[in-house]
């Protein structure tokens, strides 16, 4: 599927080259093809900035970018670099095809040097197909192409008036850069540590990658360091074929080595890994990475969740994370952000829910000491009545991101699963999709994913799909009312909630508009993902009930607030385990509180999370959180049963 380098790492230590001054102009790649634009010489050019994510929409969803740049002086190999695209790009160097890649998340690349002329003109045409038949999709963008959470949610139903469109993204995302470095090149860097007593024991395999014609001699040196001790390095000898790949493993001992370990629990302690590479005594490449030592023991079954971290039970106190659209607008200082508002609202795992994020965000929270699930950007129906050709694509396009994303992924301490698909149509979760859950649609290709997760990665669990041995429990929402909550018996729930607004004072009312009184069906409000039709008849009414935006706004955060307080509640005192007695109801109930819950006046991600404002942001869909993993016997969901 992709005819290109996998290059989830840099693979030089200061030799890169970020290429600027990019033109870019819209046109369907086979028009472009027939136009020249592959050449740079054709079309209609003007400047855009990468990176940059643009919006792909029916009539206009593939985008053409052109640079120039000369020669390097650099008498090595030269890599491009592309750090990220959506959704599928083919690229050229002074009219030569190189090669092209599907799949927004993973970095990819090519071999220039063969091509190289003293000026060149690289040309890259990036595709988001826009679906509108969401059943019979085909392609992997998760959340962004579809489901109620995005801007213009599928809960729309492609409705709205002009200037809403239904949009993906497209385009450049991530920087793209020309890398310095000699024959021989790290593609991956497999890490497997585990602990004996006080001992570390890493299992470290390189993926080397020999870009010359020639056989080439060399070494390998693995070199581990951590916040104590001397640095401990390995050096391997390997001899590579021209053109040939080759894996080399080394095996190394750290004495006294300290356990990585959620927050709660203690330290994130965490070590690097350098692998630097020397060919004829000349440093070839090399990849930096890191991990951690730690035990994560999962049982995932429909009698029951079971975790185990570093021997610890542990009960899971979690959130869905989606963090936003715009994937280029996310960094380190957000993602760290984030992660300190998730512990101060005392939370121990994020799922990152229906998509990948950038590479930061994983090591962060391997710095936090949160504990992650991985998803795979599979949500809802794919591939439905589709010919043979599409459904052959939409399997091999799984199959390739499961094993791009095992190795970006796989050296994370804080990712403790793999989720293959969210919502899929074939789960429990599915069942009101009529058709396409009674024929089982994704369930063999999402089984081949868990399957192959596992191959590739057999030191952690992998599920075939969320909401099939764990629980989305919208009681209280949109699937019945909160009081049914007290007959339900989930194990672990990874989605639950109720959806809120922004509050009154959010800047994002500069945005949709303060205007007051505002139609329940405002195009606006329902483009940022209000759901008129559940507020009408699960939540606190709709806006035609109120005299204010401010009143609005305070019913809904309350009401948020006390879904997200009652599931576990509720669930406790069912179990008759000393539940708090009832001292406070939500604002404007349709239905009476339930008895035994106490309901807070905010709750972390209802509003505020750890006495902060939350972060401004469009209608809150379903406050998805996840809380389980109890020891074995707990029957019940929820922060008490905690160990």
């Amino acid at each position: 599927m992709n005819d290109c380098l996998f290059l989830p790492h840099r693979q030089s230590r200061a030799r890169v080259r970020v290429l600027a001054g990019w033109e870019s102009c819209w046109s369907p790649l086979g028009e472009g093809e027939a136009e020249g634009l592959h050449s740079g010489r054709s079309g209609r050019w003007s400047h855009v900035e990468v990176p940059a994510q643009q919006a792909a929409i029916e009539e206009r969803s593939a985008i053409w970018y052109r640079t120039h740049f000369p020669r390097p002086d650099h008498a090595g190999r030269v890599l491009l670099r592309f750090g990220g695209a959506f959704l599928a790009a083919n690229v050229w160097l002074n009219g030569r095809l190189l090669g092209s890649h599907y799949g927004y998340f993973a970095p990819f690349g090519f071999d220039l040097t063969p091509y190289l002329k003293p000026e060149n003109t690289l040309v890259v045409c990036c595709e988001s197909p826009v679906e509108t038949d969401l059943a019979a999709k085909r392609h992997l963008l998760g959340w962004f192409g579809d489901g109620d959470a995005r801007p213009y949610p599928a809960g729309a139903f492609f409705s709205l008036p002009e200037p809403y469109r239904w949009e993906v993204p497209v385009g450049l995302w991530r920087p793209v850069e020309l890398e310095y470095v000699d024959s021989v090149i790290v593609d991956w860097l497999r890490l497997r540590p585990r602990l004996e007593a006080d001992v570390g024991r890493l299992e470290a395999t390189a993926h080397l990658r020999n870009l010359d014609g020639r056989e080439m001699l060399g070494e390998l040196a693995v070199t581990v360091a951590g916040e104590a001790g001397a640095p401990i390095r390995i050096r391997r000898e390997f001899r590579i074929g021209g053109g040939l790949e080759q894996t080399v493993a080394v095996a190394v001992s750290v004495p006294g080595a300290r356990r990585w370990s959620p927050w709660r629990f203690g330290a994130a302690e965490s070590y690097t890994v350098e692998a630097a590479v020397t060919v004829g005594g000349r440093e070839s490449a090399v990849m930096n990475d890191g991990f951690g030592f730690r035990q994560v023991d999962l049982r995932a079954a429909h009698d029951g969740w079971q975790v185990r971290v570093n021997g610890r039970p542990m009960f899971l106190r979690g959130a869905c994370y989606m963090p936003g659209f715009r994937l280029d607008q996310l960094g380190p200082e957000r993602f760290r952000d984030d992660l300190r508002l998730a512990r101060e609202a005392n939370l121990d795992a994020l799922r990152v829910h229906a998509h990948v994020l950038p590479e930061e965000f994983y090591r962060e929270a391997d710095a936090a000491g949160m504990l992650v699930l991985a998803d795979l950007p599979l949500t809802l129906a794919y591939a439905y009545h589709a010919s043979a050709e599409d459904a052959r694509f939409f399997e091999a396009a799984v199959r390739a991101q499961v094993g791009e994303m095992a190795a970006m992924l796989g050296n994370r301490p804080s990712v403790v699963a793999w989720v293959a698909h969210d919502d899929p149509p074939w789960a429990s979760s599915g069942a009101d999709l009529a058709d396409v859950h009674a024929v089982r649609q994704n369930h063999t290709v999402d089984h081949g994913a868990k399957a192959l997760f596992e191959e590739l990665d057999p030191t952690r669990v992998a599920l075939a799909g969320s909401g099939d041995t764990d629980s989305h429990l919208f009681l209280g929402w949109r699937s019945g009312g909160w009081e049914q909550l007290a007959e339900a018996e989930p194990w672990l729930v990874s989605e639950y909630g109720a959806q809120a607004l922004p509050p009154a004072g959010s800047p994002v009312w500069e945005e949709l508009g303060r205007r007051w009184p505002v139609a329940d069906a405002d195009p606006a409000w329902l483009h940022a993902g209000f759901q008129p039709a559940v507020w009408a008849g699960a939540g606190v009414g709709l806006p035609s009930d109120y005299g204010s935006l401010e009143d609005y706004t305070e019913a809904a955060e309350d009401y948020q607030a006390f879904v997200v307080a009652a599931a576990p509640g509720i669930r406790r005192a069912a179990r008759g385990d000393g539940a708090p007695a009832p001292d406070r109801r939500p604002r404007r109930l349709h239905a009476p509180a339930p008895g035994g819950v106490r309901l807070p006046a905010r709750a972390a991600g209802a509003g505020q999370a750890g006495g902060r404002q939350r972060r401004p942001g469009r209608f809150r869909g379903g406050s998805r959180a996840l809380v389980g993993g109890a020891p074995a016997g707990a029957r019940a969901f929820g922060a008490d049963r905690a160990p």
